[in-house]
């Protein structure tokens, strides 16, 4: 069964480190900015736990398979400890969803502040940045609900382990069904991965922009 691995791209967590003398609406645009930051350092540190438990629950479901079909009992005492970690991650990846979503209120509150930016050099780069970054957002959307697909069929795949009557050709269909369904996981994620690269490099741009003012 493939994982999906901690794939997300680290979002640019530096903090700003702005020049005196800029007006106050960009002072607003640099506070929110730093905020967001702040939460996407939040997001990145769910990412890597939401890592550890596929690691462990991987480790797990590599003795799963490696089991003779006649051991019950070990096959259900295992496919129990898998599905706690399908749990964990559970927890993990709503916790990690709502984070992003603070990440967004705060970042729609900088797109108000945009519009009264009177340098029009300045002001391009930040439409160009809110244009990714709410594609980003997007993104994220969809890795999240691609990875709540992958977690129900994980889960019904260690049920099908622990059930004495499963027949093999059900077993094997459920296991290309979660093999597929952690692809599309991925397919999302190098999407939010891109946007989240784009992002970083319009925000370079932004502050050398906003050094040479």
């Amino acid at each position: 069964m493939k994982k999906l691995w901690w794939l997300y791209f680290s979002f640019l967590l530096t903090l700003l480190l702005i020049s005196c003398g800029q007006n106050n609406v960009t002072d607003d645009i640099n506070h929110y900015l730093e905020e967001v930051i702040k939460k996407e350092a939040e997001f990145e540190a769910e990412g890597k736990q939401i890592y550890e438990y596929e690691v462990e629950e991987n480790s797990i479901y590599k003795k799963l398979i490696e089991l003779k079909p006649d051991d019950h009992e070990k096959m259900k005492d295992l496919s129990k400890n898998a599905s706690k970690f399908v749990e964990k991650r559970e927890t993990s990846i709503d916790e990690e969803k709502s984070i992003m979503d603070e990440s967004k209120e705060i970042f729609e509150k900088m797109e108000t502040k945009v519009e009264k930016v009177s340098d029009d050099e300045v002001k391009e780069t930040m439409e160009e940045m809110i244009d990714v970054m709410d594609k980003r957002y997007h993104a994220y959307d969809k890795v999240y609900e691609q990875y709540q697909t992958s977690l129900h069929l994980t889960k019904e795949l260690y049920e099908d382990f622990g059930d004495e009557g499963i027949n093999p050709d059900q077993l094997y269909n459920q296991v290309e069904k979660v093999n597929d369904s952690y692809t599309k996981v991925t397919e999302a994620n190098e999407t939010f991965n891109k946007k989240t690269s784009e992002f970083n490099e319009l925000k370079e741009s932004y502050l050398t922009k906003l050094d040479e003012k």
